[in-house]
């Protein structure tokens, strides 16, 4: 499927990222960046809590594309992930699949993303924007106890520009999140004024 209409400069999308026992908080993304060549995109996740003060956080990600030059198996050793937690997570998003079968991830040869109808990626948020960090202090308190030093496992729908998430974190492998959000269609037209 070339000519992906969703995955573009400028793309926002809107949803919810929900945890198991954790209340559901409202996500916009803006994509800023897409470089195909690269397999790798970059943009803004903003979360917001509604609550008497309505804390947001607003953090800086880039995104490997699987395919051509990242893998299923997540490389970065300081991410925590091993081949178990890959496949549990890109599993409960259907990658794993062809004819019915589970392929191992090491098997899956490299392929153009934008041949399929379902893109998969790796979120990794680098920055928060929103206020100073302490990146030594670890016991750092995050609005409404989040936390952006995991990553997330995204797929992404060509087709209808959906995206589907999970998000993983090596101190709280059991903490589950899922990510959900849908794009924001602007129909309108920009307004040109000849004088």
């Amino acid at each position: 499927m070339k000519g992906c209409s969703f995955l573009r400069n400028g793309a926002k999308f809107q949803g919810k990222q929900k945890g198991v026992s954790s209340s559901t908080l409202e996500v916009h993304v803006t994509i800023l960046h897409v470089n195909l060549a690269k397999s790798m995109l970059c943009g803004f996740i903003h979360v917001s809590y509604t609550s008497p003060n309505n804390t947001s956080l607003t953090t800086y990600f880039e995104a490997e594309i699987i395919g051509n030059r990242f893998t299923f198996e997540t490389k970065w050793p300081e991410w925590g992930a091993s081949e178990e937690i890959d496949n549990r997570h890109w599993k409960r998003l259907g990658a794993l699949k062809s004819n019915g079968k589970d392929i191992p991830l090491r098997l899956i040869q490299p392929y153009d993303p934008l041949s399929r109808e379902t893109v998969y990626m790796r979120w990794k948020e680098l920055a928060m924007l929103d206020k100073t960090v302490d990146y030594q202090n670890h016991n750092q308190s995050f609005p409404f106890g989040i936390s952006y030093e995991g990553f997330y496992y995204i797929s992404f729908s060509q087709s209808t520009g959906k995206i589907k998430g999970y998000y993983y974190h090596h101190s709280e492998p059991e903490k589950v999140l899922f990510l959900e959000l849908n794009p924001i269609i602007d129909r309108t037209f920009p307004v040109i004024e000849f004088q």
